[in-house]
């Protein structure tokens, strides 16, 4: 079972991808967080907006980031998937949703992205990862901090270095 980075903390990834309309069954809306894809969600907001009120966002990199404005103060978990680690689209998403949507939720790495990106995507605004490989979560949690300071404006700290001084 993949793992959860959360806030620096280790636990189990208990999301389920729902990839199709069908798959949404009373138990899984009930009992367990659950995240659609952009074209399902605009679905289930027109069909079932109580199942579109429990549902989280899954994204990918080339997401159109205009599509998702509106949506992003519906939803309480985005996931941004990253289909290989040098695709760095997501990174840019990310920065989009948290500082010119002003996005305050969870927003989650998935995919194939390696523990060397994990500080930069903290960087970027994600508050969560998940994480395949069992045998470096430690080292993973502790590459969230790899580096005490930062020269430049980030998601996690708006403030440049000069000004923090």
């Amino acid at each position: 079972m993949p793992k959860l980075v959360k806030n620096g903390q280790l636990g189990d990834d208990t999301t389920v991808v729902v990839t199709d309309a069908s798959m949404l069954t009373d138990a899984v809306v009930e009992s367990a967080d659950f995240v659609v894809s952009l074209d399902l969600y605009n679905q289930l907001l027109s069909e079932a907006p109580e199942k579109a009120a429990k549902a989280g966002l899954l994204l990918n990199g080339d997401q159109d980031p205009a599509s998702v404005k509106q949506l992003v103060k519906q939803v309480s978990l985005i996931c941004i998937e990253f289909p290989v680690f040098t695709d760095g689209r997501g990174f840019s998403l990310a920065r989009m949703i948290r500082d010119h949507f002003d996005y305050t939720g969870e927003l989650r790495a998935t995919g194939a992205f390696i523990q060397d990106q994990l500080f930069f995507l903290k960087r970027c605004g994600f508050s969560s990862f998940v994480v395949a490989d069992e045998t470096k979560l430690e080292s993973a949690i502790q590459s969230l901090n790899d580096f005490t300071d930062c020269y430049q404006a980030a998601a996690d700290e708006p403030q440049p270095l000069y000004r923090r001084r």
